[in-house]
């Protein structure tokens, strides 16, 4: 049992890296980055391995990805820039937040055991 939860924990913590990441890479280059990301993604997915490729996209673009087109869709080019700079800064500090808190209660779920 203890295997599997620190496996899953390390698992997520990717998962948010790789996510913060991106986040950063979309603050930094902009467009070009999302446009890239975006050629993984499909629109109307009709197999299953196009269904599997979106959940990967999701997975690992998703969360910037979107708020990165919602503030670009709402206001000008470099109010959005701000904005999503501003969301970013938040999204790291929870994301660090998350971290502390994955290690924590792993930490004290395998001392227990």
């Amino acid at each position: 049992m203890g295997i599997i939860l620190y496996l899953m924990s390390i698992v997520l913590m990717l998962v948010i890296f790789v996510q913060v990441t991106s986040g950063l890479l979309t603050a930094i280059i902009g467009k070009d980055f999302v446009s890239f990301t975006n050629r993984s993604y499909t629109k109307r997915p009709s197999s299953t391995f196009d269904k599997i490729l979106n959940i990967a996209f999701f997975t690992f673009h998703g969360i910037p990805d979107y708020f990165y087109k919602m503030f670009m869709r709402r206001t000008t080019y470099w109010k959005a820039r701000l904005f999503f700079l501003l969301w970013l800064a938040v999204f790291i500090t929870f994301c660090i937040l998350v971290f502390f808190l994955i290690g924590y209660f792993v930490e004290n779920i395998l001392v227990m055991s």
